[in-house]
């Protein structure tokens, strides 16, 4: 596959050196090329993602002879300065086809993805819960516990009973129904917390 990058490493290019349209190129020829990297299977995206890496080398081959050109002091490079920009422009101008090929690219990845969900191969991402978001930020409060008081028995089951308390307490005020998984997540955690709590005891008393 013809690649604008390796064309640049070459010539010891950056890319900050190439024009808007040299920029331009790259950057629709990246998105095509993620585009058939995600879809491997997809011989349309591939012939699109090589397509478009074609008419960008095109460009940034014009902006790398416009760059070299003007490195190029002597008169006999100047002669030649007026050739190669009409050269730079007339391929400048493709890159409004390869600004469609991508819209092409995407409008092909967005049907794919369509055929893909109706044929239950990919399913539609779904939004995360009040239940879901609730249990997520219970736990991120057990997790904010000072260090100093995770281990200590009494500090964890108080806030055991707060938790369980505050979730009950949001069941009759919202209206939540399945807050039992909830609980039951809270105590797992909770009782990883006890556990270690637990053997410190179990040490100091040894240690008397």
């Amino acid at each position: 596959m013809n690649n604008p990058h390796d064309l640049l490493e070459k010539e010891g290019i950056t890319n900050d050196q190439l024009s808007a349209n040299g920029k331009e190129a790259l950057k629709l020829f990246d998105e095509a090329l993620a585009v058939s990297n995600r879809f491997l299977e997809n011989d349309d995206l591939k012939k699109q993602a090589e397509q478009m890496g074609k008419e960008a080398v095109k460009v940034v081959q014009a902006d790398i002879d416009k760059l070299q050109e003007q490195m190029k002091n002597d008169e006999e490079e100047k002669k030649k300065k007026e050739a190669k920009k009409k050269r730079s422009r007339e391929v400048m101008e493709e890159i409004n086809i390869s600004a469609s090929q991508a819209d092409a690219c995407r409008k092909t990845l967005r049907e794919y993805n369509r055929q893909q969900r109706e044929a239950g191969k990919t399913a539609a991402p779904k939004k995360k819960t009040v239940t879901t978001r609730l249990r997520g930020n219970l736990k991120s409060i057990i997790n904010l516990i000072p260090k100093a008081k995770q281990k200590d028995l009494s500090t964890i089951q108080k806030t055991e009973k707060a938790i369980n308390h505050f979730v009950s307490e949001l069941k009759t005020i919202w209206g939540i129904t399945k807050v039992q998984g909830i609980k039951k997540e809270i105590k797992e955690k909770i009782d990883e917390l006890k556990e270690k709590a637990e053997k410190k005891q179990e040490v100091k008393k040894e240690a008397a």
